[in-house]
């Protein structure tokens, strides 16, 4: 290092450019403040201040963080995965011994699943049923049990319910049945946010109406007064969606509402509004 002409080291040397933060770590501006006498020529000291300064001046804090961005490598926009849809399962018990008349070809082509409950008295089953299961293991399952005792078959259908709930929390369940008991079960589990209801036979269950089926009993509600009816024609394309498994065409849908003006269930008004006819 090149020393003074006097061999003192002056401390003109140390650093008189206040530095910004975002130029100099703060790190080293300590270490610089804590050096009264920086063992450096002052010339270029000097030098270096000068130059320092006309930076810190020159330098626009946005424009050089905007800059580094432009830098940066763009992240590749990921798609999401694309996965099949996969239809929730249908579980359908039947208490065979209450109801005994269940037309099965109903599931035919559906996802779902038919656990028929038989006890020591059900010791027959129909021809046509019988040739029905043979045709489709995959979609029906007889329990039968030696268990004798009242109620017996309603606890072994609970029973089996809870284990197939256990394994497909997210699956539909229905419990085909005119035994009115079995309503506890239904409400206990509704409260529990699961999918389950109790019918008095299998074409009560909507999934397994026929369209000439699901048309009637829309008719039937919206007929009826004592019930909650759409008061818009959203509200009443929705419904109609909804008694299709939203799967109703706009087309289908228009010409839905169309019967019903035509039929005299209902009309709108001026405004939009849906009116029934009264009763």
């Amino acid at each position: 290092m090149k020393l003074p002409a006097d061999g003192v080291i002056s401390r003109a040397a140390a650093f008189r450019t206040p530095v910004p933060g975002y130029v100099l770590s703060r790190g080293l501006l300590a270490w610089i403040k804590n050096h009264t006498a920086p063992l450096l020529d002052p010339n270029p000291v000097r030098i270096a201040n000068s130059r320092l300064e006309s930076l810190c001046r020159s330098t626009d804090r946005k424009v050089a963080a905007r800059d580094h961005v432009k830098t940066l490598p763009r992240p590749q926009r990921m798609n999401p995965p694309t996965t099949p849809f996969n239809p929730r399962n249908r579980y359908i018990f039947i208490d065979f011994e209450n109801v005994c008349d269940a037309n099965l070809s109903r599931i035919v082509g559906k996802s779902a699943k038919v656990f028929m409950i038989l006890g020591t008295h059900q010791r027959k089953l129909l021809t046509s049923l019988f040739l029905f299961v043979q045709d489709h293991p995959a979609q029906v399952r007889i329990i039968q049990t030696p268990v004798k005792g009242r109620n017996a078959l309603d606890m072994i259908l609970a029973l089996e319910l809870g284990r197939l709930l256990a394994a497909d929390p997210d699956g539909y369940f229905y419990i085909v049945s005119k035994d009115t008991d079995f309503e506890s079960i239904v409400l206990h589990l509704q409260n529990e946010k699961k999918l389950i209801a109790r019918h008095a036979s299998l074409a009560d269950i909507p999934a397994l109406r026929t369209s000439e089926e699901r048309l009637a009993h829309l008719k039937a509600e919206l007929e009826n007064s004592a019930r909650p009816r759409p008061t818009t024609r959203k509200t009443l394309e929705n419904k109609i969606k909804s008694a299709f498994e939203n799967k109703a065409e706009p087309a289908f849908i228009e010409k839905t509402i169309q019967e019903f003006v035509k039929t005299g269930i209902l009309d709108f008004t001026e405004t939009g509004k849906v009116q029934y006819k009264a009763t």
